[in-house]
């Protein structure tokens, strides 16, 4: 696990976070296509559908994996 050393922010962008770790020297270009998703991290986070926004949920779980 990569430790900053102090509490992440408590937001939900995706850049923002992903641009934290670059600054702290880690390697996140693998994770960029996921900046795409912050539009969906409060709205979609709740067990709202994402389906009808052209989500394609199976796809992004198989690529978490």
């Amino acid at each position: 696990m990569f430790q900053l050393g102090d509490d992440p922010p408590l937001i939900h962008n995706l850049t923002a976070l992903l641009e934290r770790l670059t600054q702290a020297g880690a390697a996140v270009e693998d994770f960029r296509c996921l900046e795409a998703f912050t539009i969906f991290a409060v709205p979609f986070r709740y067990d709202v559908d994402p389906e009808p926004m052209g989500l394609d949920r199976a796809h992004w779980l198989l690529r978490a994996e």
